[in-house]
């Protein structure tokens, strides 16, 4: 990994970006939007390191399922977007969404399981779905205020729990001005086809094969929710 880390690190300082990609190893629990921002950047060689270790002891694998940051290291690894590229997209992202103020990222369980009703409820208050995580756990984008008002006011949620995480609504439509804002980057990156790894995308519920359907995940990925306990199904299936 750190080898990765490194390597990551000189791409980027040779397009111009000066960043410290082993600031999150240092300062684990001090957040800030510079933590986040290189933690963001940081994240792509940890997947991509861990992916060469994979491949290396257990061959290719048959699928991959990814989300969030893990969609941006797949496309590197299978060889549909080069490494650069793809880290100073992160970058601008980065950029981008460490400076919005529209919410939180709220880690809610339900002892008893959410039903669609909770879900739905969600836009009364200005919330949305960010990860359907497990049948038990959402993480859901919003103020934390909204989410409490959410909880105490809708039948059969009052015994959820609620954490706020990040400092950013992340996976949801309260990311709209970075979507307006990034859309340009992700139509310019290159994405070429890739050879014999199947791609099962956690935010379309679905198989990718072509690279326009990388391209519009991509988009889509900034302000939708993540399927992740449904692919996980659907996969098993």
């Amino acid at each position: 990994m750190i080898e990765e880390l490194q390597y990551a690190q000189d791409l980027l300082q040779h397009a111009g970006v000066n960043v410290d990609l082993f600031a999150f190893i240092r300062n684990p629990k001090v957040p800030s939007a510079k933590w986040f921002h290189e933690l963001t950047l940081a994240t792509i060689p940890v997947h991509v390191g861990l992916y060469k270790v994979f491949k290396k002891h257990f061959g290719q694998p048959d699928v991959i399922l990814s989300c969030s940051l893990g969609d941006v290291s797949r496309n590197i690894c299978i060889g549909a977007t080069s490494y650069e590229e793809s880290l100073l997209g992160m970058h601008d992202f980065a950029e981008v969404f460490t400076k919005m103020k529209s919410g939180l990222s709220i880690h809610a369980t339900f002892p008893a399981g959410y039903h669609a009703q909770h879900v739905d409820a969600l836009s009364k208050y200005d919330l949305a779905v960010s990860i359907y995580q497990t049948p038990l756990h959402l993480l859901i984008g919003g103020s934390i205020e909204n989410a409490q008002k959410w909880a105490q006011s809708e039948v059969g949620i009052d015994n959820v729990k609620l954490k706020a995480l990040y400092p950013y609504p992340l996976h949801t439509i309260l990311m709209t001005e970075c979507y307006e804002r990034i859309h340009e980057r992700i139509t310019s990156t290159q994405i070429e086809s890739w050879p014999h790894v199947q791609i099962y995308s956690a935010v379309e519920k679905m198989y990718l094969s072509e690279p326009h359907q990388l391209r519009a995940e991509l988009k889509k990925n900034i302000v939708s929710a993540v399927h992740w306990s449904e692919s996980l199904i659907a996969l098993q299936g």
